[in-house]
């Protein structure tokens, strides 16, 4: 999972002592992906904030405001065309010089007519977050002319840490922090959980009953009452947006702002919508109807977990709220929910409503069970600050007590024998304090007490885990002995066939790169229908617990997968396309693991070149994958390779327009345009041509051995020869009788016309072929070769009734 991490907001937390670039070398180096840095606003030189006093409808367009702005000791006429501008409203203002985050220069301008002095600016605009559909409002109480930078900050430095499924407890920007104070040894900063409790007691208000204890081992309760829902203050909007979630209301902003912080996903209801004031956990009933708050009515079974009032259902556990509980502009009381949900069932839950949230991707990740008090005391108190809410006294804290986790036994000896590393007990103790560990001192060992929010710390192993990337990996040597070599003939024969198998596979990925070809990767998954659509007789292999319907099979065939590179391209307007994959395909077996076959599948569409001034480009056809095919066989050391009619039916070309590729006689691959009813359904709409050929055949045949051959010493004869034959002869069949009357003689043969036509007999063809002939020995006479014409002549007339065309 990905999470945005703004610096000068994870600065509240630590001090972070070193460039951002050294920064993120120390976090790679200690196991979190930093996938990338981006920086967020700008300098904000010559914007200020204005005071939209008048909007008036634009003289010579229906789509355009007339605003005057007073911007601190003036007024300027600037125009707009947001839908949301009104009279009243503090506005971004970028006045006349001033450069946008995207490099554009304001100036006074005309617009139909009337001229404008600057321009209101929107968040997209302002390079603040990728909202776009109207103008940006501030908080009324600014006064004009202030300077922008005052009120939304300067350009904010943006990490984005991939974070892996082992650490949740990095989801969040004070985990975030907690590991850059263990790598630097600073201070970590603790948001405050301090909360002012002047309100009645709470269990007066609300109460919560949990009936699934194991989906649900601990939910915590708060309520503050006399809350005024509203836009947020801009320092919240501005740190939620920053970090990817977009601004919807003060109470809704601040759950959403103490997950961000500290990791918990947290739930506001409206409390005067709660049948019987009060919370019941419980599994859904079989076929239970329940809308979201995305507006979608979903039917619900028995293996979601459900968060109930005493009537009905309010949301599903750990994923997403109820339309009929949410805040509202008369939301008057708030019921806030921290609870610790069963990983299992939570991704159980997302993944039956095909429904997944920042909520359900921090759960399913497992959630620290110390955790809920403290966010919600948290949440609660900046409800009250940023609402003006008052927060009851107490919380409810319902939970199924769990027994405390034994600590682990660390043996120096294993950290130093495993890491190959010289540390002794006490550097060993002093590293995984600062990771939070609670360490004691057992004789030469250590036993290490594991903190709440590392629940992926449970064996020795883990622990030798952590010493190695707080120590550093970099400062690890690597070990001076290798293993054993297994040099029985087995072992031989196995590292032989893996090695030549992998020069196989370079050979052919270097093959279709110099033919000007763009190696792709695709997913091994794939939605079933696709297999049934291109290889409807082959079942496919189901996984078993599948991340989304999308990717429930194991690809049969590397055409789906490589059809969908050739959608997203065509979908952008590239036209001209020439891609190959070669990789596994699933066969599935009646039993065991199924079979995975290596093939390489290659596609093109549009031109085969450029436009050129000496003449026009030319579509790529059937013959354009027939030499590719025989190129490329070419290249892994096959010589002998025919292409001849499929006679099968293959649901992903056109029947009419599909060949067959021998190498040596055997089938090793096919070729064609693909089907019109493949291409729409992948809404393709240019011709694709396709090949899919078996690696394992075609390597099987391959052969890295090159003859060398000597300059000819003596000249060649070449002879022109043009039959008309019926239509059903092929080219196959007279190149066999051709090479078969020539002997070793026949150096090359080429056809190089075909005729149909008036000229000729009807249902008849009109085939010319050049011949060349030549000797290794001496220089062939006239004769010798007008004899092997006549030898190839007569034997087409007896079996071909071919005749010879004047």
């Amino acid at each position: 999972m990905v999470i945005k991490v703004p610096l000068s907001w994870l600065q509240a937390y630590c001090d972070v002592p070193w460039p951002v670039e050294e920064l993120v070398d120390r976090l790679v180096l200690s196991g979190l992906e930093v996938d990338g840095v981006e920086t967020v606003g700008s300098d904000f030189d010559g914007f200020v904030v204005g005071h939209v006093e008048r909007v008036e409808r634009h003289p010579n367009a229906d789509r355009l405001s007339l605003c005057t702005v007073n911007v601190g000791g003036e007024s300027l006429q600037v125009i707009c065309g947001a839908p949301n501008v009104a009279a009243g409203q503090k506005v971004p203002v970028a006045r006349v010089g001033a450069v946008l985050p995207g490099g554009m220069e304001i100036r006074k301008a005309k617009i139909r007519g009337v001229e404008s002095f600057g321009m209101i600016c929107s968040e997209a605009e302002l390079n603040l977050s990728d909202d776009h559909e109207g103008i940006m409002v501030l908080d009324a109480g600014i006064e004009p002319g202030q300077p922008l930078k005052d009120i939304v900050g300067g350009p904010e430095t943006v990490l984005s840490i991939d974070v892996g499924t082992n650490r949740p407890d990095c989801l969040s920007l004070v985990g975030v922090a907690r590991e850059i104070t263990a790598l630097s040894g600073g201070e970590l900063r603790m948001p405050s959980g301090g909360v002012d409790e002047t309100g009645p007691p709470v269990d007066t208000l609300a109460s919560v009953r949990v009936d699934a204890p194991d989906d649900c081992p601990r939910f915590v309760g708060r309520v503050i009452t006399g809350v005024r829902i509203g836009p947020s203050p801009d320092w919240l909007k501005r740190r939620i947006e920053a970090a990817g979630i977009r601004s919807i209301s003060n109470v809704v902003d601040v759950t959403n702002y103490v997950m961000l912080e500290m990791g918990q996903p947290l739930h506001a209801y409206d409390l005067d919508r709660l049948a019987g004031q009060g919370i019941v956990v419980r599994r859904a009933g079989e076929e239970e109807a329940f809308t979201t708050l995305d507006g979608v009515e979903r039917t619900l079974d028995g293996e979601v977990l459900m968060i109930a009032d005493h009537e009905t259902g309010i949301g599903v556990g750990g994923v997403m709220g109820g339309l009929d509980t949410e805040i509202t502009s008369e939301t008057d009381r708030v019921f806030l929910e921290g609870a610790c949900f069963d990983a299992v069932r939570v991704r159980r839950g997302s993944k039956a409503l095909q429904l997944q949230t920042d909520a359900s991707r921090r759960f399913e990740r497992g959630m620290d069970p110390e955790l809920q008090g403290e966010a919600v005391g948290r949440a609660a108190g900046l409800i009250a600050e940023v609402a003006g809410g008052v927060v009851a006294e107490g919380m409810i804290d319902v939970r199924t007590p769990a027994g405390p986790d034994p600590a682990i036994r660390l043996r120096a000896s294993r950290v130093n024998g495993l890491l190959g590393t010289g540390l002794d007990r006490d550097e060993i103790a002093a590293l995984l304090r600062r990771l939070r560990f609670d360490v004691r001192s057992d004789g030469a060992d250590l036993e290490v007490g594991v903190p709440s929010f590392r629940r992926d710390v449970s064996r020795e192993v883990d622990l030798i885990e952590e010493v190695a990337r707080l120590y550093g990996y970099d400062k690890i040597e690597p070990a001076a002995s290798v293993p054993p070599r297994d040099d029985s003939t087995e072992a031989r024969e196995r590292e032989e066939t893996r090695r030549s198998r992998q020069d196989d596979q370079r050979r052919l990925r270097d093959a279709m790169a110099g033919f000007g070809f763009t190696e792709v990767v695709t997913h091994s998954l794939l939605h079933p229908d696709l297999n049934r659509l291109i290889d409807p007789s082959r079942p496919s292999v189901m996984i078993d617990n599948p991340l989304s319907p999308e990717l429930s099979a194991m690809r049969t065939s590397l055409a789906a997968s490589v059809l969908g590179v050739v959608r997203w391209n065509a979908n952008r307007k590239v036209r001209d396309i020439r891609i190959f994959e070669a990789g596994r395909v699933f066969w599935a077996k009646e039993e065991g693991l199924p079979d995975e076959p290596e093939h390489l599948c290659f596609a093109v569409t549009g031109q085969r070149h450029s436009p050129h001034w000496d003449g026009p480009p030319g579509a790529f056809d059937f013959y354009d994958l027939k030499g590719l095919a025989e190129a490329l066989f070419g290249r892994l050391g096959l010589d002998s390779v025919e292409t001849v009619p499929y006679d099968k039916v293959d649901p992903l070309f056109d029947e009419d327009r599909i060949g067959e590729l021998l190498a040596d006689g055997v089938r090793t691959g096919r070729f064609g345009a693909v089907s019109h009813q493949v291409l729409d359904h992948y809404e393709i709409r240019e011709p694709v041509w396709m090949g899919v050929i078996d690696c394992g055949v075609l390597f099987g045949q391959a052969s890295d051995r090159r003859t060398y051959r000597a300059p000819p010493k003596y000249p060649a004869v070449e002879r022109d020869l043009a039959i008309v034959v019926p239509e059903e002869v092929t080219h196959r069949d007279i190149l066999k009788e051709i090479r078969a009357c020539s002997g070793n003689l026949l150096e090359a043969v080429e056809l190089f016309d075909v005729y149909r036509g008036t000229q000729i007999a009807a249902h008849s063809k009109s085939m010319a072929y050049a011949m060349r002939f030549r000797s290794g020995e001496r220089t062939l006479t006239d004769a010798e070769v007008t004899r092997l014409q006549d030898k190839v002549l007569r034997r087409l007339v007896s079996r071909y009734r071919a005749e010879l065309r004047s």
